[in-house]
């Protein structure tokens, strides 16, 4: 049965906490305890945190500024409050421990913490991509699950058997290129569309062939001038493939020597408009021959087309 300890002296809260505690009896008594409600899971509690392990494939937990913040956070949250919220595991044979399906941040928080781990023990779920795609599912909607997470995750385990795709996903992610710059090179290379989805559906097409396009033209934008603040953004990208995709004659070898000359034409550049107007003036400056240069609305009407 419910139980709230009282710990007030001033009669008017102790009147109330009895009111309370007589409410909850009585929901007891006419819901919980009716044959309509049952008991699925249990709750258990131990301190002792070596019977966890985390799964390879879950969010990453880096020990950036964010992820030791909101450990921080849920870590002070439980010690005012307690833990609300049980993890939630599966035994796991081979390892002999708990595998943590749902709340290794919580986990982490309550080590931090010193305090004694809520946990759930859930039926065997499956093989280590069931319980993968276990997690991704609960998980994909959470604003901490990023898309490296995902990509992590796909590269651990990946029913389409297209976990190399996901491997060279994270090799570009360690280069330093942003995730949405990753998907634009390998859209434009494999000729793809709707990536995002394929993305987050295991199916990256990224394959041996497109893997070294984009590193080459990586190799070739790292040995320029231009500073990789300028060139690793999406906007840039979706203006150079633009002026790829209109085959204007267009020399990247020249737009380089140009740049390397009149960087300062380009400008600082957001949107894709801004950085394909920057890549034209640099590209056209001190240009003698009108054939040679680059024309904005011949390269939007060709590249749409296509």
């Amino acid at each position: 049965m419910f139980n709230i300890k009282n710990k007030s002296n001033k009669q008017g809260e102790l009147l109330f906490i009895d009111n309370h505690q007589n409410n909850l009896n009585s929901l007891f008594n006419s819901v919980v305890n009716s044959q309509s409600v049952k008991t699925i899971n249990i709750v258990y509690e131990t301190h002792d945190y070596s019977m966890f392990t985390k799964v390879d494939g879950n969010r990453i937990i880096d020990k950036t500024s964010a992820d030791i913040s909101r450990i921080k956070n849920i870590s002070e949250s439980i010690e005012q409050i307690g833990q609300f919220a049980p993890i939630v595991v599966e035994w796991d044979d081979e390892l002999g421990k708990f595998a943590i399906l749902d709340g290794q941040t919580r986990y982490e928080a309550q080590i931090r913490a010193d305090s004694p781990i809520k946990f759930i023990i859930v039926d065997y779920i499956g093989d280590d991509a069931t319980r993968i795609d276990t997690i991704r599912s609960v998980n994909k909607h959470q604003k901490n699950w990023i898309p490296k997470d995902t990509g992590h995750s796909f590269s651990r385990c990946n029913r389409h058997g297209n976990q190399l795709a996901y491997i060279k996903y994270k090799e570009f992610l360690d280069m330093g290129l942003s995730h949405s710059v990753i998907l634009r090179m390998v859209a434009e290379f494999g000729n793809e569309k709707g990536i995002k989805s394929k993305f987050y559906d295991g199916l990256l097409p990224l394959n041996e062939a497109v893997y070294d396009k984009i590193n080459s033209l990586l190799k070739m934008f790292k040995n320029s001038a231009m500073p990789e603040k300028v060139w690793n953004k999406e906007y840039f990208w979706r203006a150079w493939f633009s002026i790829r995709r209109a085959s204007v004659g267009f020399s990247a070898y020249k737009f380089f020597q140009q740049y390397k000359k009149y960087s300062n034409l380009f400008g600082d550049n957001y949107y894709e408009t801004d950085n394909l107007n920057g890549i034209i003036r640099v590209y056209n400056h001190n240009l003698k021959s009108k054939k040679d240069r680059l024309n904005y609305n011949e390269i939007c009407f060709k590249s749409s087309d296509k």
